[in-house]
């Protein structure tokens, strides 16, 4: 069974594989593919553990943008 869902953070595409799934604290059934998605990309910690996902740093942009 190939159950894969895309990560629920906004600015990230890659995919979370069911055995790695990071489960969101609230328990609302959101899936994430790395730590730094979960937690919301807080300063220190933007970096997608995944290579080549720059939605950290897309997201710090946005903040950028809005502030």
């Amino acid at each position: 069974m190939n159950d894969e869902r895309t990560c629920a953070c906004a600015y990230c595409d890659c995919s979370v594989e069911s055995h790695t799934w990071v489960q969101d604290a609230l328990g609302d059934g959101l899936a994430y593919c790395c730590e730094a998605c979960q937690k919301g990309h807080p300063n220190g910690m933007t970096e997608c553990q995944h290579d080549g996902c720059d939605c950290g740093e897309r997201l710090a942009l946005q903040r950028t943008q809005e502030s």
